[in-house]
């Protein structure tokens, strides 16, 4: 009987093992990848995102500023409209 079960059990196992989403490399390597992260604090992480917020509103404000100086000239065509996927 334990010739037909262990295999299963075995495979049951490293199945189980495999599909965890434990971590597949040593414990020190898992330590390394987290002191990379790119935000070590969430203070980092606000600054951060300040700034790309920053860089952001002066990228519209030129945009605003060149749309509203006439030297770009924007057309709007519709689109034909698509049907649904899968109807």
């Amino acid at each position: 009987m334990w010739k037909r079960v262990a295999p299963f059990l075995a495979g049951l196992l490293l199945g189980l093992a495999i599909n965890s989403g434990g971590p597949t490399q040593p414990y020190h390597c898992v330590q390394a990848q987290m002191a990379r992260k790119p935000f070590a604090s969430s203070i980092e992480q606000r600054q951060e995102m300040i700034a790309e917020l920053r860089k952001l509103n002066r990228l519209v404000e030129e945009q605003n500023r060149l749309l509203l100086s006439g030297q770009v000239r924007v057309t709007l065509v519709p689109q034909a409209e698509q049907e649904p996927a899968g109807l």
